[in-house]
């Protein structure tokens, strides 16, 4: 996902816009997940590797939890496997 150009998509994809928050706000990460929309996030693999995107798929009693294209054969994994820390935020919904 690096290498995305998020504020094309929306040219691309008529029926999808692309929000990208102006700071990295629980708020609006539990407000999208409210919604049925899945953040992508940016955190460091491990919470001190490199930078890295995980798909949020909900939240449990303040725990995030996500889908991590790096954990193999894991399925759903919390986000304290990347220390809980996000860097920042996309959300790509349908209009």
């Amino acid at each position: 996902t690096g290498c995305i150009i998020w504020n094309s998509i929306g040219n691309v994809l008529e029926d999808v816009e692309v929000i990208i928050p102006e700071k990295v706000d629980n708020e609006q990460i539990d407000k999208f997940l409210e919604e049925g929309h899945y953040p992508i996030v940016k955190v460091k693999n491990h919470g001190d590797g490199a930078y890295h995107w995980v798909l949020l798929v909900g939240s449990k009693d303040g725990v995030y939890y996500c889908m991590d294209p790096l954990i193999e054969d894991e399925g759903i994994v919390s986000l304290e496997e990347h220390e809980s820390v996000i860097y920042a935020v996309r959300c790509v919904c349908v209009k």
